[in-house]
């Protein structure tokens, strides 16, 4: 999949608003894990795309050859977002390098686990993901 810096961006922010919308309508009563519902909106959305881990920010971050090791399935450095996390890799998952600080992800990931099921916190972090400022990298 060859994805492009506004396009990665712009499909991040469908995706995150849209699964912020599945957990304000609480899903009917459903527990569903957010990992499962990026992939059913790939499915739904876009069903020719096949992003690296389900995540367009990832994808495009993982197209772009990075000298020191090659092309990576994770290239974080290259996040087209950014993240509030001082860890230089899998920002989304930690806030610091400590691999204990759950960055944004984590905890939406946390937060829509069956057995808590907190939708509405699910919903307010996935909307803060959504939203994400733009990082100052330049397009290759």
């Amino acid at each position: 999949m060859n994805i492009y810096k506004d396009e990665a961006i712009r499909k991040h922010r469908e995706m995150w608003n849209w699964i912020a919308e599945q957990y304000e309508n609480e899903l009917d009563g459903l527990d569903v894990p957010v990992n499962h519902l990026k992939a059913k909106f790939v499915k739904e959305h876009y069903p020719n795309d096949d992003p690296n881990s389900m995540c367009y920010c990832c994808e495009y971050a993982g197209r772009v050859w990075n000298p020191e090791i090659g092309r990576s399935k994770y290239n974080c450095e290259r996040c087209p977002l950014e993240w509030p996390s001082t860890c230089c890799e899998l920002m989304c998952l930690h806030k610091t390098d400590e691999l204990d600080s759950d960055g944004l992800y984590e905890q939406c990931i946390y937060q829509s686990h069956p057995y808590i099921a907190n939708y509405k916190k699910a919903a307010i972090i996935a909307r803060e993901i959504a939203n994400l400022p733009e990082r100052k990298i330049e397009e290759e």
